[in-house]
């Protein structure tokens, strides 16, 4: 379970932020995005990811990125006397500070980021066999946990307003730990 501690420094985080913002000029240099790519799961392979999120400069270069990404992982398999599916799925909901390098001679703006999030990781079991006609399982948990990630990508402007962006991103999530392929479009607001 998440640590009490964890989810009120988060929030206190957040807070803050929104104030700080909300007493500047909330529309300069602020962004919305969506992206999707590939994710790849330690221990299960990889998948689709879909990701949106909101982005708003509070210095020159930084800004602060709040977010929400989902996952999801299915797998089948026959055991002579049973078929099992298994999925596994993370909600993620969290923020990340980024900080986008300004090359003077080109149009490419690298940047890096980092943050923390809350993950819902879920996970369903479900079983029936064609043996034993009418037995069937269904088990299912979830839990929250804190994770962190850490990364960098490249926006390019494709028209005066719409960017596209490729990024790579390592989370560290106790128990799905995994990478992010992603590629997506932001516009200004």
């Amino acid at each position: 379970m998440v640590n009490q501690k964890y989810i009120s420094s988060l929030l206190l985080g957040v807070a803050l932020t929104v104030s700080h913002v909300a007493f500047a000029d909330p529309l300069n240099g602020a962004r919305v995005g969506a992206q999707a790519g590939l994710v790849s799961v330690n221990g299960l392979g990889s998948t689709l990811g879909v990701g949106g999120y909101s982005e708003i400069e509070i210095l020159d270069g930084l800004s602060i990125r709040p977010g929400l990404d989902y996952w999801q992982k299915t797998t089948s398999a026959n055991l002579g006397f049973a078929d099992v599916d298994s999925t596994v799925s993370d909600l993620a909901i969290g923020g990340a500070l980024k900080y986008a390098f300004r090359l003077s001679d080109s149009a490419l703006q690298p940047y890096v980021l980092g943050g923390l999030s809350i993950h819902r990781i879920n996970a369903e079991v479900n079983s029936h066999s064609d043996v034993y006609e009418g037995v069937s399982v269904r088990n299912e948990a979830s839990e929250f946990k804190l994770g962190f990630s850490l990364g960098g990508g490249l926006a390019y402007p494709i028209s005066t307003d719409l960017h596209i962006t490729g990024e790579f991103m390592m989370h560290n999530v106790e128990t799905a730990d995994h990478l992010s392929f992603m590629s997506g479009l932001s516009y200004p607001l």
